[in-house]
């Protein structure tokens, strides 16, 4: 009788969480303003964030130990600029209507090398993988906060995402190939009552739908293979 052994790859990772190494740094200046021009409440929100994440993961053969074994590194970065304009003002002597538009752009690039020690990320060898790409996000928005009674609010609210992916890029090394542009929209409604039942209690349920559209390393990781 014939029998067949079969062999199931083991990884460091499976069993000893943390084993990965992990370098991060992350910069992100804001500057909020907030101002009232007679009857209009403005405010204003302008964030730039920098981002980047290197970790690697060994790739361990059966004759590899902790101490030796290889590995693949992701060194990503993430360039994020991203802008909020509000402004709100009394309608009557039970309603607050706020309006405002939302800007967000992100530029991303991940590289993928081989290491000779999955635990040294500076022992980097072959370029394996390539992912790039720009999204950018614009948003408008109105919301509607009417007093119906004293304690008894409601909130009814409305937003439109019109969402662009676009200079994707992706592949291995030497075989990098542009990604088709994407664009969608989607309209956002948002109902919500709030009840103050006592001094201290407060009574809240609502109803919304939301939009987010795919990071550009979820659009294009599919890739690699």
């Amino acid at each position: 009788m014939l029998v067949m052994k079969k062999k199931v790859p083991v990884k460091y990772n499976d069993f000893f969480y943390g084993s990965r190494k992990l370098e991060q740094t992350s910069i992100m200046p804001s500057l909020t303003y907030k101002e009232r021009f007679g009857k209009l409440d403005f405010m204003g929100i302008v964030s730039y964030k920098v981002w980047n994440k290197k970790f690697g993961e060994e790739d361990a053969s059966g004759n590899d130990t902790y101490e030796n074994a290889p590995g693949t590194l992701f060194d990503s970065d993430l360039q994020t600029l991203t802008s909020d304009l509000q402004l709100g003002m009394d309608v009557g002597s039970t309603h607050y209507l706020t309006v405002g538009s939302f800007y967000r752009n992100d530029e991303y690039t991940r590289d993928t090398y081989e290491l000779e020690y999955f635990r040294s990320l500076g022992s980097k060898t072959e370029h394996q993988f390539i992912i790039r790409g720009k999204e950018a996000l614009y948003a408008f928005y109105f919301q509607n906060q009417w007093d119906i009674i004293k304690g008894l609010t409601v909130y009814t609210g409305l937003r439109w995402d019109n969402w662009k992916a676009y200079n994707g890029k992706s592949g291995k090394t030497g075989a990098v190939v542009g990604v088709k542009d994407y664009d969608e929209n989607h309209l956002s409604p948002k109902l919500a009552v709030v009840w103050q039942a006592g001094d201290n209690t407060y009574l809240r349920s609502s109803v919304a739908n939301s939009f987010r559209g795919p990071t550009i390393s979820e659009l294009l990781k599919e890739n690699k293979r």
